[in-house]
């Protein structure tokens, strides 16, 4: 038990970096857009932001395997909803749709994205 709970943490740590990787990436993008109006720049960040979602469950595979089978599927799920819609605007060179990787379409700017949505559930195990 101690030790799945371990890789949950371990997976959560994961998590956070990426969602902090992605968090920059679009500051940086936002920010290439407001000042200079540098598409490529702009381009380049999201590109990244959707490289890194795509791979999510690659990279935690190990991981999530070691969980019990309720939270593997919970994490399998939400990983592969991530990784599905980003392999989908890479494919199609999407820079509207790597901005909106996230966003429901109801999205404010004061509320969540959906990664930190789905962080805060597995922190609280809330699923």
């Amino acid at each position: 038990m101690w030790g799945r709970r371990n890789m949950l943490q371990n997976i959560l740590q994961e998590l956070k970096k990426s969602s902090l990787k992605i968090n920059d990436l679009e500051k940086r993008a936002g920010a290439a857009l407001a000042k200079d109006y540098d598409l490529e720049v702009y381009h380049d960040c999201l590109r990244q932001k959707a490289e890194i979602l795509a791979k999510l469950p690659d990279e935690l595979y190990e991981k999530i395997e070691t969980l019990d089978r309720y939270t593997k599927k919970y994490v399998i799920n939400g990983l592969g909803g991530f990784s599905h819609g980003a392999v989908k605007a890479l494919t199609l060179d999407s820079v509207f749709y790597m901005s909106a990787l996230l966003y429901p379409e109801n999205h404010r700017d004061d509320e969540n994205n959906d990664l930190d949505d789905f962080i805060n559930c597995l922190e609280r195990a809330d699923f």
